[in-house]
């Protein structure tokens, strides 16, 4: 009797479980077929070709005061003037600065004629001290070959006249000693002749002999000194000619290089004044083609927009004209997909302002490094477009990562992770078993089957609702 029961339990709660997967799951065939992997993401219509405007002066380093812009978005043609900027700032400067060259050129041409002028009297600074030079050395020959030898002579003749002009008196005096002893004369008188006669002798001895020591004085005293002093003299000209020659090289030098950095001055101010002169036509920017103008960057995360009178600073993109239709899709990636991403991967993008149009394009290499929020830029450029697409628009991105050809697969939802493990729920007849898959990839409705499931059985797409444990009537 109470197996009769049992059996009667086993048999409702297996009609239960049967009835409750029927009534509360669906159903799926296990198939094989085509798995696309791809990435999606939320994009931005970008320019292809922008042509950024920037008020990109060469010399003026000043801003400048908006005075006339085009609208935000307006369509414009070639030559339509986009962007006015005040003159008066810079026509004020390229006054200034023509006044200053004009200064400048002034005291360039004053440098030319000084250094013309300090030339001149370099050079005859140079021929006097070379003179000096040459007319000391000449002075030193002479002194040796002519000075010194006509001194000889004259002394060795001087000499000999006073030697002869004694010996005339010894003479004189032996004559008259002879006349004097013949009586001729008077005692007193020839006393008084002898004694002239010996006294000029005795003098012309005397003067002899003075005139060896002057000899001796100007041979071992005068004339080394002179010599020494001469030679001194001609190594001081020497010297002080050297010296002259490479104090005026050097200051001929250091004139031309201050005449040269007058000029090298002067250049740059013309040029300045050359380049201030084109600034004043970049003053006004006008349309380089036919477009749509944005303000700031057409593809900028924050628009901007400028009006008269804010003021433009040089060197920042103020306008940016593009073409519609000629655009690229721009998205953002995450540093965990950078490396599953490949230059020319196919990629669909869907405008959100036309959802039944699907465009296709290619994927171009990403950048080295990431841009803000540590994300990379994605660009894919269109190989078709429509006129309608303009910068800014709304798109939704799928980047094409792989496709795996006759590949086993299921519906995502019917993949359960228990306890760390995938399972799926597989019908046998009214019931169903648990079994342990291995999976693979999946994109956003199937996942990959690699071993546990077979072509063609049923599993369930959601998980089975275990009924209530019923009691022993």
């Amino acid at each position: 009797m109470k197996s009769g029961k049992l059996v009667s339990c086993v048999l409702v709660v297996m009609i239960s479980i049967t009835a409750s997967c029927a009534a509360n799951n669906q159903i799926a065939n296990v198939k094989k077929g085509e798995l696309r992997i791809t990435l999606r993401r939320e994009g931005t219509f970008v320019p292809a070709d922008p042509v950024e405007l920037k008020f990109w002066p060469e010399a003026y380093e000043g801003t400048a005061r908006i005075e006339e812009i085009v609208k935000n978005g307006k369509p414009v043609k070639k030559g339509d003037v986009l962007l006015r900027l005040d003159k008066e700032p810079i026509e004020d400067l390229i006054r200034t600065k023509e006044l200053d060259l004009k200064a400048a050129k002034l005291q360039l041409e004053d440098a030319r004629v000084a250094f013309t002028m300090l030339d001149l009297q370099m050079k005859l600074a140079l021929t006097t001290a070379e003179n000096q030079s040459n007319w000391s050395k000449k002075n030193l020959d002479q002194y040796i070959r002519v000075e010194v030898p006509l001194g000889e002579d004259e002394h060795q003749h001087k000499r000999q006249t006073t030697v002869d002009y004694i010996q005339d008196q010894k003479e004189e005096i032996e004559q008259l000693g002879k006349m004097y002893s013949e009586d001729e004369l008077t005692e007193e008188t020839e006393e008084i002749v002898l004694r002239r006669a010996k006294r000029r002798l005795q003098r012309s001895i005397t003067g002899l002999e003075l005139q060896d020591r002057r000899r001796k004085y100007t041979v071992e005293i005068q004339r080394p000194q002179k010599l020494d002093e001469m030679n001194l003299d001609v190594r001081s000209k020497e010297q002080s000619l050297e010296k002259l020659r490479t104090t005026q090289r050097n200051q001929k030098d250091l004139k031309e290089i201050e005449l040269r950095k007058t000029e090298i001055s002067v250049e740059n101010q013309t040029r300045e004044f050359a380049k201030l002169r084109r600034d004043l036509k970049r003053f006004v920017i006008t349309a380089p083609s036919d477009g749509i103008v944005y303000h700031g960057q057409a593809d900028a995360e924050t628009p901007k927009t400028f009006k008269v009178k804010d003021t433009c600073t040089p060197y920042t993109t103020f306008l940016t004209v593009a073409k519609p239709g000629e655009v690229k899709a721009k998205c953002m990636i995450d540093e965990k997909d950078i490396f599953r991403l490949k230059p020319n991967m196919p990629v669909k993008v869907k405008p959100v302002a036309l959802p039944d149009v699907e465009f296709s394009g290619l994927l171009e290499p990403l950048d080295l490094l990431p841009g803000k929020n540590n994300q990379w830029e994605a660009i894919v450029k269109l190989q078709d477009t429509a006129v309608r697409l303009i910068p800014r628009m709304k798109c939704k991105v799928e980047i094409s990562l792989q496709t795996l050809k006759n590949a086993l697969l299921v519906p995502n939802t019917a993949v359960f992770e228990k306890q760390g493990k995938r399972i799926c729920y597989v019908k046998k007849g009214d019931e169903h078993e648990v079994r342990q898959v291995q999976v693979g990839k999946s994109d956003a409705e199937n996942t990959e089957i690699k071993k546990g499931l077979k072509v063609g059985e049923q599993i369930l797409l959601k998980e089975p609702v275990k009924p209530k444990e019923q009691k022993e009537p």
